[in-house]
């Protein structure tokens, strides 16, 4: 190889690096939010379980003796996390139902003003929701309020609930920002 064949190389390298690295920056966001809501579904898994293993033990417990008075709260409870922190992962990987009958017969910008509408107005829903189980579980916490069967405070259940809310609120600016800046992944 000759000396500007060499150079040329170089140039190329160090602008393919550059166009990387500005790519690694803008996706940083993308992976910690994936991490985040990775996390969160697997805490949501991890609270299904013992939402069944309670409500199953339970039931048999019920056979040779009285049953656990607070099966209902905790079940509610977990019910409460397991959804909240399942919706940002769906959101992520798309899995929430999509009809597109309509959307479909538009051409590929109307589409991608569509979906960043969708997208912002689902992410003012979900800041709003997220916002608002937090005021109410400072509202709990000043009361005092405590659960009726139990008798035990449950206010951390609510802000542990809002969690959920903001990482799907997150997963969705995430989407939101890419698909104003490249379009859907599918090219649009």
């Amino acid at each position: 190889m000759t000396s500007i064949q060499l150079n040329d190389t170089y140039e190329e390298t160090e602008k393919a690096d550059l166009i990387q690295e500005k790519r690694e920056n803008d996706f940083l966001w993308a992976r910690l939010n994936q991490c985040f809501n990775q996390g969160l579904a697997c805490l949501a898994g991890l609270s299904l379980i013992l939402m069944m293993l309670l409500i199953v033990s339970n039931a048999i417990i019920r056979i040779f003796a009285n049953p656990f008075a607070g099966t209902t709260e905790v079940a509610g409870w977990l019910m409460a996390i397991t959804t909240s922190f399942a919706i940002g992962y769906t959101q992520l990987h798309k899995g929430h139902v999509d009809i597109d009958l309509l959307t479909s017969r538009f051409s590929p910008m109307v589409q991608r003003i569509l979906q960043a509408a969708v997208q912002l107005v689902s992410l003012l829903f979900f800041l709003i929701v997220g916002w608002q189980i937090i005021k109410y579980g400072l509202s709990l916490m000043s009361n005092g309020s405590l659960s009726q069967t139990m008798g035990v405070i449950f206010y951390p259940y609510v802000f542990v609930v809002s969690l959920g809310f903001f990482g799907t609120s997150l997963t969705l600016s995430i989407q939101l920002f890419e698909t104003l800046k490249w379009g859907d992944k599918s090219g649009t």
